[in-house]
């Protein structure tokens, strides 16, 4: 019976003959100093000629300085006995962070995004045509249990590639994927060496993590094969996303694509196969949403799905999301695009009494008149003198206005006068310490509303009228 360090060097000849990787070939390794990376070091140690292998780790700053100064005392010592420099990517303290917040996804997808954006980078800065990674057949069977109950398309459920060959890149392999996690710990433990450990992986705040301690343990004891059978349905999965994605490609012909809108007919959209539809979906939304691709909600994409098979040709209807817009006009054409996000903003009033015009973003006017009995007796009148440090600011997701029937949410009111979602950011807030003042939704076909507390005789004789408008429309709508 081989050992496991035969086990793990034969895997490792055997997937770089299919692929045609030779010894002398340039190839660079995402080390992270856990087992896996480690089992996949020193088989690769052992494969490459001397001077073709670089070694990458990665410093996301995501645990205590302490905690990773000492981790990479260790990987430069384990690759110090192989006689290979340990290259530290540095991606700075609060670069995942910052990304998380700017792409608003979670610390793993971003730190995800990060790591392969400066792995890619460092290869072609070293001149490697291949980048390995030590994902193994664990990795893959969580992989399509999180893919399967995230409502994944059909493609996605091919899971992680063993080969992936990349246009602006290193070709991206993963030599050891058919290999468990314990026969590449194993390995390592033969050839006596000591690996570093990561505390964040016990930790089951992260989805994979509650996956690898709960769901897999129990699967294994009732489907002992489940390994091999993740493999096979791995392969089936990708063969069939490829023969889908062939018909997805000839369906596009019949789709109108801009930077920022799609559009077809909802007629010709109904003769194509449900999954030819679904997929095709999934590809028009990579389209529009290319950093999202990888990470689509299927729960929306089937929402959507099931909106255009229950529409007729000859009604009109938009739904949007926080990001896209889809609407069915008359002519049975579906126009699905960007929504471009309005911008917030929070002025503070500092004459309230005085005429004047704010430029606010969103190429909207607020306007303080003089009272002038000609002008729209619908237009919001209000002592101007009882505000208490007034503001002129975005509406937000909680604000509240108490008005004459009782107290009702912003948003809420503005849902009721059919101004789409997105458009909320633009319409201005008069506020002051005790609240919302007034609503100014009458631009975009709303009503603008004031406060039941300053619907009281006003105590001076002068008042102010309040407004707003588009910047580039002057006229009251």
């Amino acid at each position: 019976m081989p050992s496991t360090v035969e086990t793990v060097r034969k895997e490792l000849s055997e997937f770089c003959k299919r692929h045609d990787i030779k010894p002398s070939d340039s190839i660079a390794l995402a080390f992270s100093g856990g087992s896996d990376s480690l089992a996949l070091l020193l088989a690769l140690h052992w494969y490459c000629e001397a001077g073709s292998l670089s070694v990458f780790y990665v410093n996301h700053h995501l645990r205590s300085p302490q905690v990773l100064a000492k981790e990479i005392e260790l990987n430069r010592k384990n690759c110090a006995a192989l006689g290979l420099d340990l290259i530290v990517l540095d991606l700075g303290e609060h670069a995942v962070i910052d990304c998380s917040k700017e792409r608003r996804r979670g610390i793993e997808e971003s730190a995800r995004f990060l790591r392969y954006e400066a792995l890619s980078k460092a290869c072609k800065s070293y001149a490697c045509s291949f980048l390995a990674t030590a994902h193994n057949a664990d990795d893959q069977l969580e992989t399509l249990l999180m893919r399967l109950f995230q409502s994944s398309s059909i493609d996605a459920l091919s899971c992680i590639s063993q080969y992936q060959q990349c246009s602006d890149g290193p070709a991206l392999i993963r030599p050891l994927l058919g290999l468990r996690h314990t026969q590449l710990r194993d390995s390592v433990v033969e050839q006596g060496f000591d690996w570093a450990r990561d505390a964040s992986n016990e930790e089951d705040i992260y989805l994979r993590n509650r996956v690898r301690h709960t769901i897999k343990p129990a699967l294994l004891q009732v489907f002992p094969q489940a390994y091999q059978a993740t493999m096979v349905m791995s392969r089936r999965f990708g063969a069939l996303g490829s023969m889908l994605q062939d018909l997805v490609d000839k369906a596009l012909d019949q789709v109108i694509i801009t930077p920022s809108s799609i559009s077809f007919k909802l007629a010709w959209f109904k003769t194509l196969e449900p999954v030819v539809q679904e997929a095709l979906l999934y590809r028009l939304y990579g389209f529009l949403f290319p950093d999202d691709g990888e990470r689509i909600r299927g729960s929306m994409i089937e929402q959507i799905h099931s909106d255009l098979l229950a529409s007729r040709i000859s009604e009109r209807w938009t739904t949007e999301t926080s990001q896209s817009r889809m609407t069915l006009s008359f002519e049975g054409t579906v126009c699905w695009e960007v929504i471009v996000p309005m911008w917030q903003f929070c002025l503070p009033l500092h004459e309230p009494m005085r005429e004047q015009t704010l430029s606010l973003p969103n190429d909207v006017n607020f306007c303080i008149e003089m009272q002038d009995s000609k002008k729209d007796s619908s237009l919001l009148r209000l002592d101007a003198g009882a505000l208490v440090n007034p503001v002129v600011r975005s509406v937000l997701e909680k604000d509240e206005i108490v008005l004459a029937a009782g107290t009702v949410l912003v948003t809420k009111l503005l849902s009721q006068y059919k101004i789409p979602r997105h458009l909320h950011p633009s319409i201005p807030l008069l506020c002051d310490a005790g609240g919302v003042v007034a609503v100014f939704a009458r631009f975009l076909g709303g009503r603008d509303r004031l406060a039941s507390r300053f619907k009281v005789p006003l105590a001076h004789g002068l008042t102010n009228i309040y407004s707003s408008n588009k910047r580039n429309d002057y006229s009251e709508i």
